[in-house]
């Protein structure tokens, strides 16, 4: 969900307003505690909503005025069931995001298709159609599933190098145990740096819901611009190196202390999941729930009170950046570890 003008563009100033969104989604989850402050530009507040079947993910970002977009994903924990159980409890989902859109003029997207005045039923078709998750895919599907896998080899075989570049330029041993961290963090907290503001950058729309900023003539990660939320723009070419090299390391450091964890590439029950196609690590649970984990968003999560630091005219928001910061990333996610 997201708030377009009138040439069907994102604009700063055109942020919902956080009362509202806490107020549409008070049905689903109470009061939200993460909105009673501002959520900074390019920082994640992120919720999770559960049934008897569903499970679904929300990702509230942050802009100048507000909240910038609402992404969700959702995921059906039994998917060889009956196809209505889980579309009654799609059903609130959708009619929350529906109800916020018509409070505040955004526009509600799956699948990159517009439902924002569609039927409800037809909406829902999109999200919760009849049948088992894989065998709802459809043949035309099958390019960019053959894709993903592509990437997914691919951004495996740069870990090597990224974490041999790691290794030269970083502080202290990296061991890939949870200790080595702190250290790890507290160092690179000093090498990142806003890309200078009047840096040339060309403005992509990739399709309804990505539309981003890419820096020109600069070196940048495989992942960047995969998807708008990966598009971190305002980092400079060494921070987005650092970043990179940042999301391997830790991928490696779980994969040692879960040992049935591994990469997959990411699936939902439906083609609207927010990471959809994108290298997950599965292993991990919540509420009972496969929780398949995406890094790089994690850790631009915790860039955000690093980026505060250089824009002291944002609100105030309590976030500090903290030597702890990327060890407590890792004990959240080994918190949903499965037994």
């Amino acid at each position: 969900m997201i708030k377009l003008n009138e040439q069907g563009e994102p604009e700063a100033g055109l942020d919902l307003p956080a009362d509202a969104v806490a107020g549409a989604l008070a049905p689903l989850f109470g009061d939200v505690p993460d909105l009673t402050v501002p959520i900074a530009p390019d920082d994640c507040a992120e919720l999770f909503h559960d049934g008897a079947r569903l499970g679904s993910q929300w990702f509230l970002y942050g802009g100048p005025a507000g909240v910038q977009r609402v992404a969700v994903s959702v995921w059906d924990s039994d998917s060889a069931g009956p196809g209505g159980d889980f579309r009654a409890e799609c059903t609130p989902v959708l009619e929350v995001l529906r109800d916020l859109a018509r409070t505040t003029g955004a526009r509600v997207f799956l699948d990159g298709g517009d439902v924002t005045d569609a039927p409800l039923d037809r909406a829902l078709d999109l999200l919760a159609p009849g049948g088992p998750a894989r065998k709802r895919r459809k043949p035309d599907h099958r390019a960019a599933d053959e894709a993903a896998e592509r990437y997914l080899r691919e951004y495996l075989s740069s870990a090597g190098p990224r974490l041999a570049w790691l290794r030269d330029q970083a502080d202290g041993p990296l061991d890939f145990s949870r200790d080595s961290l702190v250290p790890l963090w507290s160092w690179a907290v000093t090498r990142f740096k806003p890309r200078p503001a009047d840096a040339p950058t060309d403005f992509v729309v990739a399709d309804a819901r990505n539309r981003y900023s890419v820096p020109r003539d600069a070196d940048l990660p495989m992942w960047f611009g995969r998807t708008a939320l990966q598009a971190p723009a305002h980092w400079d070419d060494e921070s987005l190196a650092i970043i990179d090299a940042i999301v391997y390391y830790l991928a490696e450091c779980l994969l040692r202390a879960v040992p049935v964890s591994r990469w997959e590439v990411g699936h939902g029950a439906s083609r609207s999941w927010v990471n959809e196609y994108q290298p997950v690590l599965i292993g991990f649970r919540h509420a009972g729930v496969s929780l398949p984990i995406e890094l790089i968003g994690r850790v631009l999560i915790l860039m955000s009170p690093v980026y505060r630091t250089f824009r002291p005219d944002l609100p105030d928001n309590g976030e500090r950046v903290t030597p702890e910061d990327l060890r407590d990333c890792f004990d959240t996610i080994m918190s949903f570890r499965e037994a």
